[in-house]
């Protein structure tokens, strides 16, 4: 099959390009940019399905300037619904699209697929974008469609976010503070178990969404000390907090991918020691004050 992937060159979509063709697939990366239709749909022409990976993360997910506001709707938003229209012109059958399983609400806990996607207080522009990108994607006539809902993903090629600052910084030996007794919490999979699902629901006629996780959430007091432990590295110091908090993401209920994929994803323990091996060849392990604020950030 031929397989058109856009943002090949991210962290997750080098981890979905090596899968397709590995598995012997055709596969095309379109340019990611903003182009006209016209452009897009020469791109496209050929291709059996999209798999559409590209999008625009902040820095600062909590930054609500307006201008990062135009930046994640551009991108994830006006983008998006101009490759729907070019595969539809190119006569592409299906679209693979991928979502945020952060973006449920806050109320639900080990939400499914039919719960709500309202972040309510976590309202902002990635996640918003997020679940605008995938109503359209959801509601395009002409193309069959499935939204892969992804947790908060980690792996080899990771250069950014809570989990990598961690390391980074405990590999060096360094200490980490966690605010709040490191009650926040999320799920957390394997880069290589979302580029096998992915690939999975390129050559599948699934449609809808599907939540692609761990199923299992892990606080970031527990995070920390498990890469403690395999770097043998560093400090962990947790600041107790005065009252029960519970901060970050649910695990997601991962049934429907495993009914439909025969989902099972890897084990945490393992994953975090293949990512810190990787840090460490990739010499990836130099803190600086930017990283610093960060890490210091998300552990709050």
């Amino acid at each position: 099959m031929k397989i058109a992937i856009t943002g090949a060159s991210g962290f997750i979509g080098q981890h979905v390009l090596a899968e397709a063709l590995a598995r012997g697939h055709h596969v095309t990366c379109p340019v990611r940019r903003i182009l006209p239709t016209t452009d897009l749909w020469r791109d496209l022409q050929g291709a059996d399905v999209v798999c559409h990976l590209a999008a625009h993360v902040p820095v600062h997910m909590a930054d609500r300037h307006p201008d990062t506001f135009r930046e994640c709707f551009e991108a994830n938003v006006l983008l998006t619904s101009k490759i729907l229209r070019a595969a539809e012109l190119a006569g592409v059958k299906r679209f693979v699209n991928f979502g945020s399983g952060n973006a449920y609400s806050v109320r639900c806990d080990y939400p499914d697929e039919s719960a709500p996607l309202y972040p309510t207080s976590r309202g902002t522009p990635y996640l918003a974008s997020k679940v605008a990108q995938e109503t359209i994607v959801a509601s395009w006539n002409g193309l069959q469609t499935c939204t892969l809902r992804l947790a908060s993903v980690y792996g080899p090629g990771q250069r950014g976010g809570m989990l990598h600052h961690l390391a980074r910084r405990l590999i060096r030996g360094e200490k980490v503070v966690l605010e709040k007794g490191g009650a926040y919490g999320a799920d957390y999979v394997s880069v290589h178990d979302v580029a096998r699902v992915a690939v999975d629901a390129c050559e599948s006629q699934a449609t809808g969404p599907f939540n692609v996780g761990s199923g299992r959430r892990v606080t970031i007091k527990v995070l920390a000390e498990m890469i403690r432990g395999i770097t043998g590295s560093g400090e962990v110091v947790v600041k107790p907090s005065e009252r029960a908090v519970y901060m970050g993401f649910a695990a997601l209920n991962i049934a429907r991918a495993v009914r439909e994929f025969s989902f099972s994803p890897n084990l945490l323990q393992p994953g975090l020691v293949e990512y810190v091996e990787w840090l460490r060849t990739n010499g990836d392990t130099d803190v600086g004050t930017k990283s610093e604020a960060a890490a210091q950030t998300a552990a709050r």
